[in-house]
């Protein structure tokens, strides 16, 4: 297991202690979680899970808000990409229209590409 695995244990056990070394230690053995599966010692610290289970949910409810709010931009990012390649094709291709079309079209994509890439990395 990882770190971060054995401390989803360690951070609601009973049998935790805080080291300024090492970080979260075991206090029945004073290191570091060295476990494969299941700690033998493990003991359940109903405060702490209680805690722990909160923060989770509001983990999980702001990761939903965050993902809803990105989706929010697709329409405006496709409703501007329409008009630019509209109005491109309305001015006959040769004119100023054109030029502001393009690179309209072209300030769109990279937001897009950049929001999304933004979005996923959050996840």
């Amino acid at each position: 297991m990882t770190r971060k695995e054995h401390l989803a244990f360690c951070q609601i056990c009973k049998n935790r202690e805080m080291n300024m070394q090492q970080g979260l230690i075991c206090k029945l053995t004073g290191t570091i979680a060295n476990f494969e599966t299941n700690c033998p010692e493990y003991l359940v610290d109903d405060d702490e899970k209680k805690k722990y289970d909160e923060k989770q949910v509001i983990q999980t409810i702001e990761q939903k808000e965050e993902s809803e709010q990105s989706k929010n931009w697709i329409l405006p990012l496709l409703i501007v990409i329409g008009n630019s390649i509209r109005i491109a094709m309305s001015s006959g291709g040769s004119s100023i229209y054109t030029t502001v079309s393009i690179i309209s079209v072209i300030i769109s994509l990279i937001w897009f590409f950049s929001v999304a890439y933004h979005s996923i990395r959050r996840d």
